[in-house]
Order: structure tokens, then C-alpha cells, then sequence
């Protein structure tokens, strides 16, 4: 008797445990970082769930609820971030976080207005290692999702490799010419930053002193 009463509690406990997802609402997959202009949200769930109260401060907190709709098998709930911010007449000069509350389930957003910062400061060539030493530096307000480090050719741009662990790049040549490094990095709502530096490689022979 006493095993029964501990898987009912176990059960009754399991299912009190209220999951829901946020989507960008043109889009598959769960999303946490919204860009400015690309802020449609919806949060829907296949629980028996009736109201989305929506939290976030700018000038002072605030607090907004949405009615769950029937949306197919789910309930579901669509909502623009901006829109949302007009509705008290705050003004948005910085990322903002929402903090998304269902039954007692909570999830934070962010709204990200800002782009990355990057700044490719260095790119020198060694001769004697035939290598160009690439130095950049980057960050962002929330969170970035990839750092990339291209080669221009043309309009085109080749990517060398994936830096978003790195500050420096060595990038071996095996030609003269003029080579034009890219650093691209994106946040996870999408926003977009790059820097860019040429090197202009004359001559790879190095010179030998005869006696």
C-alpha cells in the first residue's frame, strides 16, 4: 500500500511539471534571443494551459497576460516584443529581458537591439614563416553564437575557419597578392558585425646572404 501511495505522489508530481516552448513564429526550433524587427514571438504547449504572463523592466516592471488560443493539437500564443514595449510607451534604447511565466514554469527572452562589437586590429606577415598573424577582438551585450573568419575574393567571402574561440589566426600563404581577412561575428538573435584587413604579400623568397 504504502509503494502505491509513493508512485501516485510520484505521478501526480511528474505531471504537475508544466513544459512549453518559445519559437520565433515563422520559424522551427526553440529560440531564447530575438532580433529587433524579427521579434514575432509564440509560445505554445500541449498542456491544459490557459494564460502567458509576460514580465520585463525598462523605466519601471511591468506585466502583461495573453490568453493560450487553440493552434492545432497545442495552445498557443503570439505576441510581438516591440509591440509589446509600445503597449506601456517605454522606449527601448538597450537589450531588454522578458521573463516568460506559465502556471508557475518560467523562461527568460531577450529582446537584442545591439549588434557585436569586432575590431580585427593586427594582420602582419612573417617571411621566413611565410604566415600572416591575424589579431581580433570582439564581444556583445548578450550572447554570440559564432565567430568567423573569412577570405575576400571579389565580392565573395571564403570561410578560412570557425575563431569563436580565438583571438588570433595564423594563415599560411604560398603566393604573392594582395589578401583581405574578414571577421564576422553573429549573436544568437542574428545580428551581424565584421571587420576587415588587408595584407599585401610582395615576395616570398627570402633573400639569402652569400659570402
Amino acid at each position: 500500500m504504502k509503494k502505491l501511495m509513493l508512485f501516485i505522489m510520484f505521478v501526480l508530481m511528474s505531471s504537475s511539471v508544466l513544459a512549453f516552448d518559445v519559437l520565433q513564429s515563422n520559424e522551427n526550433g526553440a529560440k531564447t534571443h530575438f532580433k529587433a524587427g524579427y521579434d514575432n514571438v509564440k509560445v505554445e504547449s500541449a498542456d491544459n494551459v490557459s494564460l502567458l504572463e509576460v514580465e520585463y523592466t525598462i523605466s519601471s516592471t511591468r506585466t502583461q497576460l495573453f490568453p493560450f488560443v487553440n493552434c492545432g493539437s497545442k495552445s498557443c500564443v503570439l505576441f510581438d516584443l516591440t509591440d509589446l514595449v509600445g503597449l506601456f510607451n517605454d522606449t527601448i534604447n538597450n537589450s531588454v529581458e522578458f521573463t516568460l511565466d506559465v502556471n508557475g514554469t518560467s523562461k527568460k527572452i531577450y529582446l537584442d537591439t545591439k549588434n557585436p562589437v569586432v575590431n580585427l586590429k593586427n594582420a602582419n606577415f612573417d617571411l621566413s614563416t611565410k604566415k600572416i598573424s591575424l589579431a581580433f577582438e570582439y564581444s556583445d551585450d548578450l550572447a554570440i553564437e559564432k565567430v568567423e573568419l573569412f577570405l575576400k575574393s571579389g565580392s565573395s567571402l571564403n570561410l578560412i575557419s570557425d575563431v569563436s574561440t580565438k583571438t588570433s589566426y595564423d594563415y599560411s600563404v604560398s603566393s604573392s597578392g594582395t589578401y583581405e581577412f574578414v571577421v564576422k561575428v553573429t549573436d544568437k538573435a542574428g545580428n551581424i558585425a565584421e571587420s576587415s584587413k588587408s595584407v599585401v604579400v610582395c615576395d616570398l623568397d627570402v633573400p639569402v646572404i652569400s659570402s
